[in-house]
């Protein structure tokens, strides 16, 4: 009998905030719609938010 060694899945922090829906993105996978055509730097959580 063969034993296999379990991963453990780890869940990426998020990089990338969208401020009017509040969803997060974490850079893997597909980009998101809400992503498409827009600069990643404009939504990066580290980034400065405009202010309103």
């Amino acid at each position: 009998m063969l034993f296999w060694p379990t991963l453990e899945l780890v869940k990426s922090p998020p990089f990338s905030r969208d401020s009017a829906t509040g969803k997060k993105w974490s850079g893997k996978g597909a980009r998101p719609k809400w992503l498409v055509g827009k600069c990643l730097d404009e939504y990066a959580i580290d980034a400065p938010q405009p202010q309103a």
